[in-house]
């Protein structure tokens, strides 16, 4: 609550942290050219360490939003350019798929010719007369499968 009362005797914090709640709030989306700035490491480092001195040096209140900002500002930007080049670079499903039929076309080869000429191997029908009797040695009192 102290804070609180601190925060409202010092009108430039007050307008800070109404324009950061406005950021957070509204879903503005980060412009293209600070996105490539902030879309780096150096430009992460930079937003982080704004956002650290604000907590550090005005009141928690404006801090603990400034933190939450710089890291939608930091998501906001991410996603602005992976969307854009995701959608240059990547092929879509049926380009794909085009790809695959055409390296799946081949002709038919010798071998296939040639299992296709040979006799079966296995033979379905044979003597009916045939009786086979299982042989087994002594299994030493193991019990049966």
């Amino acid at each position: 609550m102290e804070a609180f009362k601190k925060l409202m005797k010092n009108r430039s914090e007050l307008l800070m942290l109404a324009v950061l709640v406005l950021y957070i709030t509204l879903n503005v989306q980060t412009p293209d050219m600070l996105a490539k700035l902030v879309d780096n490491v150096l430009g992460n480092v930079v937003i982080i360490l704004a956002a650290l001195y604000l907590l550090t040096n005005t009141n928690p209140i404006v801090g603990v939003v400034a933190l939450y900002a710089a890291y939608e500002l930091i998501r906001r930007s991410d996603k602005s350019n992976l969307s854009s080049n995701f959608k240059k670079f990547l092929p879509t499903q049926e380009k794909k798929n085009g790809h695959f039929s055409a390296f799946n076309q081949f002709p038919v080869t010798l071998e296939e010719q040639m299992v296709k000429k040979m006799a079966p191997l296995v033979e379905t029908s044979g003597p009916s007369n045939l009786n086979y009797k299982p042989n087994q040695e002594e299994v030493h009192n193991a019990m049966n499968v």
